[in-house]
């Protein structure tokens, strides 16, 4: 027998190893409710390939709140409601923020330096410690003047060239992340940091999708040679870790010779790297630092670490707990005619914030102890930026073959990022003109 029919072989053992451990666990308690498995493979089928967001909105109607799915013996669970997700992520933090360490892309894609893959425990307390003091809301203020220039280039770009307004919208929040993490000034376009950052997170987001590589089923698969037939998610994996390494490093790099030249831009990487502490391991101390440096483009699943139950349900240890937030934000117990494009129902009948609706901010950050510890300069980046945008710009919908206005719909997409509605962008007058113009003569 080969080496590889051995370790198919084992893997499959431990497979039916698991599964009879967990069904005799299962007998005190039964798994939320869920889409109907099939024999040893479980959901791999009713995984979707596209319109997730769709997919498991749908789970949700038919299921309730927790939707319980198996694939190939790996559990996951879908949290489709803010209440559970508190009830979860935030009374019971501790044993819900870790992570599951997916070989495809922890051992494979070498994303192990990555704080936001890292389990619970004190390494991951220093990252997300570190990380945390650079961008706390006392701190997140000084970022303000990066963000309204960065704003200012948005809209006259937009002004250039409007019907490229998702690549604008794209090169604006990479150009406030290379400026405030590295004090980089990207290129308006192919900007090298930008095209290997988009590359390594495109391949995570792939490798992360349930069900899409064995290898992280049947862990084992990892040690196959890349050249044995069927082992093609070992080049993949190698393309992705040049890309995901590159990403980290080289961003880093130039920082560092700008420090020695004394000519380092105040950024995060340049603060922390003045703060160093001489009485710790300096090297230690700067690997933390380009790993804090290297996540800031990234977020992730939650991963219970010891076995549990909730209203009467059992969740077993190493479970993938995912906070559908898509669909959290689009619960009519939350919002009115949640499909529909409606953003008045923020404002009361005055003009005021309606502070009786649900703050989306709640659930788009995240949950618990693995919530963004950016999410302070997300949020002012986002109201800087529509700020600008609405002061100068009318956007309506775009317009059909015919001439006539689309209908405006939240049509679901697949993807980490959809995009909206088609639309139309235009200057609010002559005068809006002049002033995106004179936005450069600021900067």
């Amino acid at each position: 027998m080969s080496s590889t029919a051995v370790l198919v072989v084992l893997a499959a053992l431990g497979v039916i190893c698991t599964l009879c451990f967990f069904r005799n666990k299962a007998e005190r308690l039964p798994f939320p409710p869920g889409p109907k498995p099939l024999p040893v493979i479980g959901n791999l089928r009713d995984l979707p390939s596209k319109d997730e967001a769709a997919t498991y909105n749908k789970w949700a109607k038919e299921h309730g709140d927790l939707v319980y799915a198996n694939v190939l013996g790996r559990h996951l669970l879908f949290v489709n409601s803010l209440q559970i997700a508190n009830d979860l992520f935030e009374k019971r933090s501790v044993n819900y923020s870790d992570r599951n360490e997916l070989p495809m892309i922890y051992d494979l894609m070498g994303w192990d330096w990555s704080f936001g893959h890292m389990p619970y425990g004190e390494r991951w307390k220093k990252h997300r410690k570190m990380f945390e003091r650079q961008f706390r809301p006392v701190v997140t203020p000084t970022y303000w003047p990066i963000q309204r220039k960065e704003a200012h280039g948005l809209i006259r770009n937009i002004l250039d060239t409007p019907g490229d307004l998702i690549e604008h919208l794209r090169h604006n929040a990479a150009s406030v992340i290379m400026n405030v993490i590295y004090g980089i000034e990207i290129a308006p376009r192919g900007d090298k940091y930008i095209d290997i950052a988009e590359e390594a997170l495109d391949g995570m987001a792939k490798a992360a999708a349930p069900g899409a590589f064995l290898v992280n089923i049947f862990p084992l698969l990892k040690y196959i040679p890349a050249w044995v037939p069927g082992a093609g998610f070992q080049k993949k994996a190698a393309a992705w870790k040049r890309a995901v390494l590159s990403m980290r490093d080289l961003p880093f790099q130039a920082v560092q010779k700008t420090l020695a030249n004394r000519t380092a831009s105040p950024c995060f990487v340049s603060h922390l790297m003045s703060d160093l502490d001489d009485k710790g391991d300096a090297d230690d101390q700067i690997e933390t630092i380009k790993g804090c440096a290297g996540l800031a483009y990234a977020g992730l699943p939650h991963m219970v670490t010891n076995d549990d139950t909730y209203n009467g349900y059992f969740i077993p240890a190493g479970t993938t707990i995912i906070g559908n937030t898509w669909t959290i934000l689009h619960d009519e117990r939350n919002y009115d005619h949640p499909m529909r494009f409606w953003p008045e129902r923020f404002l009361t009948a005055n003009g005021t914030e309606n502070e009786t609706i649900l703050d989306p901010a709640t659930a788009a950050f995240g949950y618990g102890r693995r919530i963004c510890p950016g999410r302070f300069m997300a949020d002012a980046q986002i109201w800087i930026s529509v700020a600008c945008i609405l002061t100068v710009f009318d956007i309506r919908p775009g317009l059909d073959d015919k001439g006539v206005p689309v209908d405006i719909r939240a049509e679901i997409q697949s993807g980490m990022i959809c995009q909206p509605f088609k639309y139309s962008v235009t200057p609010r007058s002559e005068e809006a003109k002049t002033i995106i113009k004179q936005t450069a003569d600021l900067t």
